[in-house]
């Protein structure tokens, strides 16, 4: 049995500015975790766009510490534009780039929450994803968010 942590635990030494995803990972070592799961909004960088730099340096250093990321945690919805929900196209492409930025980082598992719609499309936005989980052999956990009512 292996020992995995979010780093969502650190949520509010994050928040508060007291660390970074460095120091983060860096605490579940030392508490003896085998592997972490990293909330790509929260945890990387300059997200929604990190530079390569920062991802490498991330993977690096789990590396070095004899660690995994067992899942690249991130959400869809309204989290990428402030002025509109994402279309249905742009939540594919978004899914598919982010797919293959778990495979950079080693993870075997994406876990994509949904805060908003497609909820009503889910299989035609899993249907349109596929293909790509395939291709990375990324394992896509999907979490439908509370609240989210189902259309």
């Amino acid at each position: 049995m292996k020992l995995g942590l979010s780093l969502y635990s650190f949520g509010a030494d994050f928040h508060a500015g007291n660390i970074d995803v460095f120091d983060a990972i860096r605490k579940a070592a030392a508490m003896g975790c085998d592997g972490v799961e990293i909330i790509a909004e929260q945890h990387v960088p300059g997200w929604p766009n990190p530079s390569l730099d920062d991802l490498t340096r991330i993977r690096e250093l789990v590396a070095e510490l004899g660690m995994e990321i067992f899942c690249f945690s991130c959400y869809f919805g309204k989290n990428i534009r402030s002025d509109r929900p994402q279309t249905f196209e742009e939540l594919v492409h978004n899914a598919k780039r982010m797919i293959a930025l778990t495979a950079y980082l080693g993870a075997p598992i994406m876990r994509p929450a949904f805060n908003a719609e497609p909820v009503g499309k889910l299989i035609d936005f899993v249907n349109a994803v596929l293909p790509t989980l395939e291709k990375y052999g990324v394992i896509w956990g999907v979490e439908l968010h509370a609240p989210q009512p189902l259309p």
